[in-house]
């Protein structure tokens, strides 16, 4: 079972995980270093992982199954149940209250999920937030898989150039040092 998920809301998830961490987790590794800004960076490892995840599906439709995160938010119950038959389960009338049922928390995770009590929407569409010229960087990348996956393309408005990029950048740094001297 492969669950995906809108690539810019992986990306601002990515940040704000690689933030709390202070560092990237070493499969950004390569991604960092080939792409300096890191929503880029996260949008491209998005997108190899969810081809790779397609591929898969593609190439084994008998063993493998591709649900979106978005679907399994708006209706877990039916969702949960389409993955179970897939897999050859039925649903569990109590299973939705046993997964968000207290339990000791066992090593390395998602820290969010701990506090979860419930299925929310929370992380859903938390890119429209971005600024226009991210979002648009961020379509060139992510477009062409979230397509494939069912999800419309993110429409690309406003876009700077590199140069004009560079040059609001180091407009935004002197002004930093002269507003801290």
């Amino acid at each position: 079972i492969g669950v995906v998920r809108h690539g810019l809301d992986v990306a601002c998830s990515l940040k704000e995980f690689s933030d709390e961490l202070q560092g990237y987790i070493s499969e950004l590794h390569p991604y960092i270093r080939e792409h300096a800004r890191p929503l880029e960076a996260f949008t491209h490892a998005w997108s190899d992982v969810t081809r790779d995840i397609r591929g898969m599906v593609e190439r084994h439709p008998d063993n493998a199954i591709m649900c979106r995160y978005e679907d399994l938010v708006a209706d877990p119950a039916g969702t949960i149940a389409q993955l179970l038959e897939f897999v050859g389960e039925s649903m569990r009338p109590d299973l939705l209250d046993s997964a968000f049922a207290p339990k000791e928390v066992v090593g390395l995770g998602d820290y969010k999920t701990y506090a979860t009590k419930a299925i929310n929407t929370d992380s859903i569409d938390r890119w429209h937030g971005l600024s226009d010229d991210t979002i648009a960087k961020l379509a060139e990348i992510a477009n062409p898989e979230l397509e494939a996956c069912g999800y419309p393309p993110v429409a690309a408005d406003k876009k700077l150039s590199n140069d004009d990029a560079m040059r609001l950048y180091e407009l935004a740094m002197m002004f930093k040092s002269v507003k801290s001297a």
